[in-house]
């Protein structure tokens, strides 16, 4: 149930990018880190449709994090970014070369391949408040960077490291996620008791707001190739700290492991380097139809 529910998650995220990219492209600059974007794309009703794909979307991994583990979960969702670009492909014609297909191709093989080979394996331990304020400075940290590195450079490396920093918050909902389905085992009233429940609400809206910067300053391939690499990643080291989840790194494992990460991360750095990528803002235009072309 678990993995049929991350995939519908993955899928339904691929499409709401799609859309919600639509409804932010043509905002202004200026609107950049601001609440002016939010009320533009409110106006919009392409966005409008991507927010409901991706609440249903929210709502189906919340579920799958009830019957699995962050670290069975999060990894699943990076199907998304190969759906992504079969959706340009299909339905918007994009001409995508070699290096994108390779790219995402090598970017979600090699993470499936290290997964594979470390065989996680979930724990049940709830984290403890000194857990939570250990990672949730780390998250911080990492998430402000991220942001800062991303005021400056092409529009490609703006929606990367906007796409970095919502991964990062993303990575760190679905932790909180995971502890509020723990507790929801024993008695799911008892979650409206929980701190839990409304840091998920402020770092979940946090994550949105960065992923429509990232929507906004560049190609969705460029935002879309850090935000479903990194967040899984950085999934797996919340639950291993968190957690108590566990990696294996016996005999060739260990070998087999960095092996797969190097060609996960040479994977993004193809898509990073790509046409579609580092020469464009790679503007979505939905292509006419055949009729009112022929007008």
């Amino acid at each position: 149930m678990a993995i049929v529910l991350a995939l519908g998650a993955a899928l339904m995220n691929a499409l709401s990018t799609i859309l919600e990219r639509l409804g932010v492209q043509s905002a202004p600059e200026e609107h950049r880190l601001r609440l002016g974007l939010i009320l533009y794309a409110l106006r919009r009703a392409v966005w409008l449709a991507g927010f409901g794909v991706m609440t249903v979307a929210a709502v189906a991994q919340f579920a799958a994090l009830h019957f699995g583990q962050l670290t069975e979960v999060q990894p699943i969702l990076t199907l998304e970014l190969p759906a992504l670009v079969v959706i340009l492909w299909l339905w918007f014609r994009q001409k995508l070369g070699w290096r994108d297909w390779v790219g995402t191709l090598a970017a979600t093989g090699g993470l499936w391949a290290f997964l594979a080979a470390s065989d996680v394996t979930g724990g049940t331990s709830l984290p403890s408040a000194a857990n939570w304020v250990e990672v949730g400075v780390a998250c911080g940290g990492l998430t402000a960077v991220s942001i800062a590195l991303a005021q400056r450079g092409s529009h490609a490396r703006k929606a990367a490291w906007y796409g970095v920093a919502s991964a990062v918050s993303f990575a760190f909902t679905a932790a909180l996620e995971r502890a509020l389905n723990l507790y929801m085992r024993g008695d799911w009233v008892h979650v409206f008791g929980q701190w839990e429940l409304y840091v998920l609400a402020v770092v979940g809206l946090g994550g949105f707001f960065l992923a429509q910067n990232a929507f906004h300053a560049g190609s969705v391939t460029a935002s879309q190739s850090t935000m479903v690499t990194i967040d899984p990643i950085a999934s797996i080291l919340l639950g291993v700290g968190l957690f108590g989840d566990g990696i294996d790194t016996a005999g060739a494992r260990a070998v087999v492991e960095p092996i797969a990460l190097l060609v996960l991360f040479g994977g993004v750095l193809l898509l990073a380097s790509s046409p579609l990528v580092a020469h464009s803002r790679g503007e979505l235009v939905r292509p006419a139809k055949a009729g009112r072309a022929a007008s």
